[in-house]
């Protein structure tokens, strides 16, 4: 039984927390 794991990204350059909201919300486990 796996469990979705939920994430929060805090950074201060938006190019940054977009790209890596994208990257990590292409995984089915992870919810950004």
């Amino acid at each position: 039984m796996s469990s979705q794991i939920r994430l929060l990204l805090a950074d201060d350059q938006a190019l940054v927390r977009g790209a890596l909201s994208a990257l990590l919300g292409l995984e089915p486990d992870l919810e950004v």
